[in-house]
């Protein structure tokens, strides 16, 4: 039989020599989450990183190589970015450091479980020729093809399940080598999501539903994700070999939905 004493710091409300009734009702969660959890709301600009420092273990991210992320101040690409013709960008800052992805890096970002999540970022896009690993612990995903497509990792619900990378036909072609406002929509009462492209309407296909829900009919912007844990958990960004050029900057992950210009949208007040 084993002993254990609580020191004062495991109770939040009251000391714990103030704790009392039947030690046989006393339950104990452990937290398995690890160092680095950072909760919502979560913005991330870069600006604080040192130009070429490789993310390890700073601020939560964590790179499966040495050379998983690089922050740069390369002219060309800070440039580039000033140069987007949305309505802002998703973080205010001079633009002058980006995160450069010669690999893979993540970061946990908690959020609570049943919510609605809004990860928003600015990404240098670059086609990839083969598609990422399908990993089926994955929630969703996007890339974009050697052809300028836009590709959705989803669970596939219009039939039998089944996880896949579908090329999106709602969307249009996406121009790399140029900077892009990418915006997800994550619902976590019903496992689906929806993504922007440059402050779009959300992107529709014939795989994807009207709404979120039971009730939902065929066809639309609200795709099923792969895995369902009820929350979001980690932020994974990947370059690879292929993706040399690819850059990620000013992300926010927040419970509150970013401000958009609808394109198509006109107001004449007299």
């Amino acid at each position: 039989m084993y002993k254990r004493q609580f020191q004062n710091s495991a109770f939040t409300i009251v000391p714990a020599d103030q704790v009392t009734g039947n030690p046989q009702s006393l339950a104990i969660t452990f937290s398995d989450s690890g160092a680095f959890v950072n909760t919502l709301p979560y913005a991330e600009p870069f600006e604080s990183y040192a130009d070429g420092f490789a993310l390890a273990g700073t601020n939560g991210w964590q790179s499966e190589t040495a050379s998983g992320g690089v922050v740069t101040t390369e002219t060309a690409i800070v440039t580039a970015e000033a140069g987007y013709g949305g309505s802002g960008y998703p973080i205010m800052t001079s633009h002058a450091k980006v995160l450069r992805l010669t690999a893979a890096v993540s970061n946990e970002i908690r959020s609570a479980a049943g919510g609605t999540v809004f990860a928003d970022f600015m990404a240098y896009l670059t086609g990839r020729v083969t598609m990422p690993a399908a990993l089926s612990n994955s929630q969703f995903g996007l890339c974009v093809d050697a052809n300028q497509h836009v590709l959705i990792w989803h669970c596939n619900m219009t039939g039998a399940a089944t996880n896949e990378w579908r090329m999106l036909s709602g969307s249009p072609q996406v121009a790399t080598s140029a900077w892009h406002r990418v915006t997800f929509r994550q619902d976590y009462a019903h496992n689906m999501f929806q993504v922007r492209i440059d402050e779009s309407l959300p992107i529709e296909d014939t795989a994807g539903w009207s709404k979120p829900g039971a009730d939902a009919t065929p066809s639309g912007s609200w795709f099923h994700m792969a895995q369902t844990n009820g929350y979001m958990a980690r932020l994974r960004l990947e370059g690879g070999a292929e993706a040399l050029g690819w850059y990620v900057d000013d992300l926010m992950v927040s419970g509150q939905a970013p401000l958009f210009l609808v394109p198509g949208t006109v107001f004449d007040f007299r």
